[in-house]
């Protein structure tokens, strides 16, 4: 009996919706966000035996109905079923605004209140618009290709890369009437790749940066994270795939980790210790922040016992031959200089032989004659060779 008169008194409601009504506001649009909740406001003047009616599209399709002084859903339409609900305390005050939970995309159109009571009918319109906004961006390599990926966004989006490489894309709808996107180019030189995913008012961006560490003989190394421009809101550093160090409130390492990669600066570079050769593998670190995701992939392969004995080896080699070369120069160059300082005192007696010596002066003979000074300066000159 009681089915049959809700029935009766909907049919009565839709018949009244048919006449004209007192006032007729104009349409207001409303924004929401995929999952969240939504007022869709609408108000009247107050009065004694209020009806409020909901209705999208149609006037058959009701959203949600009150009336005799209770909410009335038994013709809700599934879509709706838990998901709406009037501010009762404030009806009195004329406000009739229903409250849409969870919103969907599907959600997305025109909705009618209509409100009856003692003085009056009005109606008014609201338009609904549903955004799933981009919100992460996974970018991988995969071989040869750089793949970017994104989930659950509305309207349908659009990727693109810096590059202005070709890009294989695809886009794929949910039946929650999302769009996934996903696009791959192939990688031909080392850089950084970054794709940019679009879709209305949103967007955000993903990098990949590459880098090596070869046969490293450190105790222990610090693997640097990509530099972002605002603050970061999470790090995750994975190893060949795995998570070992995540932090978003808290830093969190795996066990097993804990001796190997128990410090992360703020920055979200990691320090490693306690090397081994079975931690050589590729470490990808991942960093994000309000606008965009950075990857950085860091191929790491660390000297075994043997290759760092062979390595020392080399080096010690090396190091050797250089103090060799080093001290065979230094003999040569002061053997060049003992060579010089020999020719240099063998030129100096030569010189010394060739100064004049000073003429001396005779003394008188024994008789008390005297050679003549011209004679004797002849004389002298004779014996000096001249």
């Amino acid at each position: 009996m009681t089915g049959v008169k809700s029935l009766v008194t909907l049919v009565t409601l839709v018949s009244l919706l048919g006449v004209a009504v007192n006032g007729q506001l104009p349409d207001i649009t409303v924004s929401s966000t995929y999952k969240s909740n939504q007022i869709l406001p609408c108000s009247f003047p107050s009065g004694d035996d209020l009806l409020v009616h909901w209705y999208k599209e149609r006037k058959d399709l009701a959203v949600h109905s009150y009336y005799h002084g209770q909410d009335q859903l038994d013709h809700q339409m599934d879509q709706f079923r838990g998901r709406t609900s009037l501010f009762h305390e404030q009806l009195s005050r004329g406000n009739a605004s229903l409250l849409l939970k969870e919103v969907q995309v599907s959600d997305r159109g025109r909705y009618t209140c209509y409100t009856s009571k003692s003085r009056g009918r009005q109606e008014s319109s609201v338009n609904l618009e549903v955004e799933a906004p981009v919100t992460k961006v996974s970018i991988v390599q995969e071989g040869d290709n750089i793949t970017c990926s994104s989930e659950g966004i509305y309207p349908e989006p659009q990727v693109t890369w810096s590059r202005n490489k070709t890009a294989d894309t695809r886009i794929e709808k949910t039946e929650q009437l999302l769009y996934n996107i996903r696009s791959s180019v192939r990688v031909d030189d080392e850089g950084d790749y970054t794709c940019h995913v679009r879709s209305n008012r949103s967007s955000r961006s993903a990098t990949l940066t590459t880098a090596r560490i070869t046969n490293t003989l450190e105790f222990e190394i610090t693997l640097d994270s990509p530099a972002l421009k605002s603050p970061l809101t999470s790090v995750t550093w994975r190893f060949n795939g795995s998570i070992i160090v995540q932090r978003e409130v808290y830093v969190i390492v795996t066990e097993g980790w804990r001796d190997h990669a128990n410090i992360l600066h703020p920055s979200g570079s990691l320090t490693l210790q306690n090397l081994s050769p079975d931690l050589s593998g590729i470490y990808t670190c991942e960093v994000t922040n309000e606008e965009e995701t950075h990857v950085k992939i860091t191929h790491v392969k660390i000297a075994g016992r043997l290759e760092k004995t062979l390595l020392f080896l080399f080096i010690f080699s090396m190091s050797m031959l250089a103090l060799f070369l080093l001290r065979f120069c230094l003999i040569s160059l002061l053997q060049d200089r003992d060579d010089e300082t020999k020719d240099q005192l063998q030129v100096l007696p030569a010189k010394r032989r060739k100064r004049r010596r000073r003429p001396r002066r005779k003394k008188a003979t024994a008789g008390g004659s005297h050679v003549p000074q011209s004679d004797q300066v002849s004389k002298d000159l004779k014996e000096t060779g001249f």
